[in-house]
């Protein structure tokens, strides 16, 4: 054998495996999408005809919260306790 007919053979060999490894990947299953955070904003509408003058009115409600996420509480600061050393024994009750 020739180094041509090696060469192609160790081409085509590579190309099959390529081929076979990317329709591999082509049928693997993807996984879900993570779940994004709830929205903060909402919007309803309604429309009211009032009979007597054919009159369309429309109440819009619009609600935002501040809330971004669920953030746990922060604990409160840690209060040192002060503690005072008792008097020298040789003061106690001298005047």
């Amino acid at each position: 054998m020739n180094f041509r007919l090696l060469l192609c053979l160790g081409m085509g060999l590579f190309t099959t495996y390529l081929g076979l490894v990317m329709l591999f990947h082509a049928f693997r299953r993807t996984p879900p999408p993570a779940v994004g955070p709830v929205a903060n904003f909402v919007a309803k509408e309604g429309a009211v005809f009032d009979p007597l003058t054919n009159e369309k009115t429309t109440y819009r409600e619009i609600t935002v919260t501040t809330r971004m996420g669920q953030v746990p509480a922060t604990p409160p600061p840690v209060v040192p306790q002060v503690q005072v050393p008792p008097p020298p024994a040789d003061s106690l009750g001298q005047d």
